[in-house]
């Protein structure tokens, strides 16, 4: 959403781990005819998403028959712990899906390969990936990361819900006092939830700062980059508001059948149980 909302760009990366002894080190490229080789992949998403993942691997292995993949995943929470507990036994996939908030933590304690020797022999070819976008995967100087893509949050309106409800649509530079009003009409017009769950995500604290003019984090990243917690504040009176008038979903605690972190297609906005939702981008397809 832009305007005042606000909007951040975020992306997950593609790591490649130190699981199976020697394999981490096998060219990604190999030819259909050499000698058999085994991977282990592991990534985490909603049903849809593995589903598509899975057809990947299935190409990939009609291409390179000598390679069999093994795989395994699960939503957000469950894959941190499975992948924290794999690697305390040294025992991690050789590749595996990472992300922004944990490749520095994972690269200092040794977990995650180098793959700038991988560029530079041409077995993993980046000249098609915008240099901004292999910038994410650097850490103290080397590519341990290449970007799986690019997203950003973005709020999904419900059209046949907002022409049931005889509610506009909003425009492009909606405020939260807007948004605040149109899911209270939503509400009484429809008896749905005018805004589903996910309204807890920390992005959104982002956003709201960054609907000030501000940011969370000092540009160095060393503090926090505001001086009052009142927008914030604010922010979370008007979804005590919502939930209180029944416009907006339970607190995240009590709505773990709606975890779109575990499955994007049990969102409130997918079974028609609420006219707006907030998700990642990359989320879409599978709503």
């Amino acid at each position: 959403m832009r305007g005042p909302i606000g909007r951040i760009v975020a992306a997950l990366t593609l790591i490649v781990g130190l699981g199976l002894a020697g394999a981490a080190h096998t060219p990604a490229v190999a030819q259909s005819s050499g000698p058999p080789i085994e991977l282990r992949v592991a990534w985490w998403g909603s049903q849809d998403r593995h589903n598509r993942t899975i057809k990947a691997i299935e190409l990939f292995q009609k291409k390179y028959p000598n390679i069999k993949v093994t795989y395994e995943f699960a939503g957000w929470g469950d894959y941190w712990t499975k992948m924290t507990t794999q690697a305390a036994g040294r025992n991690l996939p050789d590749v595996m899906q990472q992300d922004y908030a944990f490749i520095g933590e994972w690269t200092s304690r040794g977990l995650l390969a180098p793959l700038d020797d991988y560029v530079k022999s041409g077995t993993i070819d980046v000249r098609d990936v915008p240099e901004t976008m292999l910038k994410g995967g650097i850490v103290n100087g080397k590519l341990v990361a290449v970007n799986l893509g690019a997203n950003s949050q973005c709020w999904v309106l419900d059209v046949d819900a907002f022409k049931k409800a005889g509610v506009e649509l909003p425009p492009p530079n909606w405020s939260w006092a807007d948004f605040e009003r149109i899911s209270l009409a939503l509400h009484a017009k429809l008896g749905n939830w005018g805004m589903g769950s996910q309204t807890w995500d920390n992005q959104l604290w982002g956003a709201v700062f960054l609907s000030t003019g501000q940011w969370r984090y000092t540009a160095d990243g060393s503090k926090i980059g505001y001086e009052s917690d009142k927008p914030y504040v604010d922010y979370l009176g008007m979804l005590l508001r919502l939930q209180k008038a029944g416009a907006l979903t339970p607190r995240a605690d009590e709505m773990a059948s709606f975890n779109q972190d575990t499955s994007v297609e049990l969102a409130p906005i997918v079974s028609r149980k609420a006219a707006m939702a907030y998700f990642w981008s990359n989320q879409i397809v599978a709503v």
